[in-house]
């Protein structure tokens, strides 16, 4: 992606990615993890997000950090999908907010900068009744995103 975002350090296999977010709270560990889930979903992984438990190791992807810095923070999240799909052209990332209303931050954003996100990937949402192609500023439960085809 084009715009504004932290520098992200990655582990050997792709599936987790830590940066800093720098703010009025301070410096604020952020954690990315990619988790294989199981059968029926073959190449299907859960995107996590979120602050850095240091004393337990754990993603808190419930806190409001305050740091000033979301949008940052999130195009910060969105190039660890394009490094992750670097390494695993053939997945599929599902993934919903911690809350409805981070869900449809998330809706929103993928919305705002859609002109450059359908260039890379599909995205779909999950509606109560079923999966449908993404409509800016629809309403779902859930997204998905794979690597585009060229």
């Amino acid at each position: 992606m084009s715009l504004a975002q932290y520098d992200l350090t990655g582990s050997a296999d792709h599936l987790s990615f830590e940066f800093y977010s720098d703010g009025p709270q301070g410096t604020i560990k952020k954690v990315i993890q990619y988790t294989k889930l199981s059968d029926p979903w073959d190449e299907a992984y859960n995107l996590g997000f979120g602050d850095s438990l240091e004393t337990t190791g754990k993603i808190n992807d419930l806190s409001v950090t305050n740091n000033q810095d979301r949008d940052k923070v999130l195009r910060t999240v969105a190039s660890s999908v394009l490094h992750f799909f670097d390494r695993y052209p053939n997945a599929q990332i599902l993934f919903q907010g911690g809350t409805p209303a981070r869900t449809r931050l998330y809706i929103g954003q993928i919305s705002k900068h859609w002109s450059e996100v359908e260039n890379h990937v599909v995205v779909e949402g999950l509606t109560s009744q079923n999966w449908e192609s993404f409509q800016r500023n629809g309403r779902y439960n859930a997204l998905s995103i794979t690597k585009k085809k060229s």
